[in-house]
């Protein structure tokens, strides 16, 4: 049995990735340590682990945002979004004229990277997405964001 870093909970687990960093623990590992600390945030927290929510209760969704817009390969933009907790896909729009009207770029899975393919080099792009699920379905939009692609 080791300890991790200044844990509480003793582990049973056979990984040998105790102590090292917990992003190195296995499955059981984080089974075990949930089922010691019994509801004890504290106690959980100081195995290393980190808390994760297990809310999956269908609501309204908040609206997502665009941390990037890469332009690091000819003819594609990749979009770095952050998702919203209970989005299950993300829907990307792309405007060249200022907004005024809108194209569908695709659906995601995973709101961290969006690549957008084929863009025109030379044409700038305003690009938004929204989330799709929750009770209301769809999330308000995201605040564009402009790229030139290269």
């Amino acid at each position: 049995m080791a300890l991790a870093h200044n844990c509480h909970i003793r582990c049973r687990c056979s990984c040998k990735s105790w102590p090292k960093s917990s992003r190195t623990h296995c499955r059981g590992c984080a089974l075990y340590c949930q089922g010691e600390a019994r509801h004890d945030l504290d106690l959980l927290l100081s195995s290393g682990f980190e808390v994760n929510s297990t809310n999956r209760t269908s609501g309204p969704l908040d609206t997502p945002s665009i941390l990037a817009v890469l332009d690091d390969v000819s003819g594609q933009l990749t979009v770095r979004g952050q998702g919203v907790l209970n989005g299950r896909i993300y829907q990307v729009q792309a405007s060249t004229d200022g907004g005024k009207t809108w194209l569908d770029m695709g659906t995601f899975n995973g709101a961290r990277l969006m690549v957008l393919s084929p863009v025109t080099p030379g044409t700038i792009y305003m690009i938004q997405f929204c989330a799709l699920g929750g009770s209301t379905r769809q999330s308000a939009w995201s605040d564009p964001v402009s790229r030139m692609a290269t």
